[in-house]
């Protein structure tokens, strides 16, 4: 008998930490960025109100410094994401970095190109309807990229 309620309990234990806690929120990032065929990437969290998601993807690059000396240069996509709720609006503040390395071409370069772009952007969302936060033509690369967000409660 007390076997039976042991067991229950564990069971019950386990399957909470499956269930997202009440309140709970998904936050997805649409990035779109003309200049790659393969065009769109999509970032998924779960976030609590007042919650913080960060997202670290991408690759580091060996960069010369010296006649011996080497460092390394993360490129790739970095999202830091916090959200808060404003009655039935959810304020959603991000800060984005897409960069990447290009090999530059010619006698005695080795060195790759740093491509980098910033965004920081705080929209009001209303929740489950997709909407733009950001757009921007980058003159370094002649790429157009945009970030779309969804936020949507998790019932």
């Amino acid at each position: 008998m007390r076997l039976a309620a042991l067991t229950f309990l564990a069971a019950s234990l386990l399957s909470a930490q499956d269930v997202p806690p009440a309140g709970s929120y998904k936050v997805e990032f649409l990035i779109h960025d003309d200049g790659d065929a393969k065009a769109t990437r999509r970032y998924t969290i779960l976030m609590d109100p007042a919650g913080k998601g960060v997202f670290r993807v991408g690759q580091r690059v060996p960069v010369s410094t010296g006649k011996d000396t080497m460092t390394y240069v993360d490129v790739g996509v970095n999202v830091d994401a916090r959200l808060r709720m404003q009655g039935s609006k959810a304020l959603l503040s991000s800060d984005i970095e897409i960069s990447s390395a290009v090999p530059l071409s010619g006698p005695g370069s080795s060195q790759p190109k740093i491509l980098q772009v910033r965004i920081s952007s705080t929209a009001t969302l209303a929740p489950g309807k997709q909407e733009m936060i950001a757009a921007v033509d980058d003159p370094a690369s002649s790429r157009r990229i945009q970030v779309e967000a969804l936020v949507t409660p998790v019932p």
